[in-house]
């Protein structure tokens, strides 16, 4: 090997060494930290940048080489500030997450780009460069801990409610068409409740049924979403419907209920309140 060629290795060595010292050392954050923006990130960014951070229509990546380009020569000082003025976005209120918040969630996306936690906490006031420690590739293990920590909150947000289905005598007269009995279950995830059922043993095929909500359990209340159900005596169904925030609390709260109509009672034959 020529002397040319010996110093153009060594020169090449040499700068894979460097290259491999600056990713090397510890990131100014710490293992609580990240983890601590890892809750954050699942509870308030998720929806938009993704479970695994890689984005989706106007939500940038938040890992890989996207996010290297424009954070490598800026410091976390900049990343610190810049998710406290636009997180999350409106209608949301940015900022209103807490300073703290914000910190972890910026140890939580050097961590999520190669930067290994460190004995040092992460400050607002870090000038440390982003580029220094990051490398913007997402380890196995962190992926792996991500992953397992979406599906336990995923789990933990999704509550299951049962509905005991009996006849609703509106008014003595019509009592003997209000004949018939069912069950079913809901899960809601989110604000998202599904449902699976069934009935049998009405007089007269079912017409329409509905949710409503009552100011408390036992106390009829204005619908607030359809259900379909097969226009017979006896039937399977499953509905999906999207509730509001007041509506998730009054479930929770044992205030909505279920009701079936039919052709035989079309003031309500059937009816059963959701309970955990």
């Amino acid at each position: 090997m020529s002397r040319a060629r010996r110093a153009r290795v060594g020169l090449a060595a040499a700068a894979l060494g460097l290259a491999a010292a600056a990713h090397s050392q510890t990131g100014p954050f710490t293992e609580a930290q990240a983890a601590a923006g890892r809750s954050s990130y699942l509870a308030n960014c998720a929806g938009c940048h993704l479970t695994d951070l890689r984005g989706a229509n106007e939500a940038r990546p938040l890992v890989g080489p996207d996010f290297m380009r424009t954070w490598n020569s800026r410091t976390a000082q900049e990343l610190v500030a810049f998710l406290s003025v636009t997180m999350p976005p409106p209608p949301a209120a940015p900022g209103s997450l807490g300073a703290q918040s914000y910190v972890n969630l910026a140890a939580f996306l050097l961590h999520a780009n190669g930067a290994t936690p460190g004995a040092s906490a992460l400050t607002a006031a870090s000038t440390v460069t982003i580029g220094s420690i990051a490398t913007g590739t997402m380890s196995e293990a962190f992926r792996a801990a991500l992953a397992a920590a979406a599906l336990a909150l995923t789990a933990a947000a999704q509550q299951s409610f049962k509905v005991r289905l009996r006849p609703v005598p509106i008014e003595a007269s019509t009592a003997a068409n209000t004949t018939g009995a069912g069950e079913a279950t809901a899960a809601l995830a989110g604000t998202r409740l599904t449902l699976r059922g069934n009935f049998a043993g009405l007089k007269g095929a079912a017409t329409a049924a509905r949710l409503h909500q009552g100011a408390v359990m036992g106390v009829r209340g204005p619908a607030i979403a359809d259900v379909t159900v097969p226009g017979a005596t006896s039937g399977a169904f499953t509905a999906e419907v999207t509730l509001t925030a007041a509506q998730v609390e009054g479930l929770r709260q044992g205030q909505i209920y279920l009701q079936i109509h039919s052709e035989t009672a079309p003031d309500g034959n059937l009816w059963g309140w959701l309970v955990p």
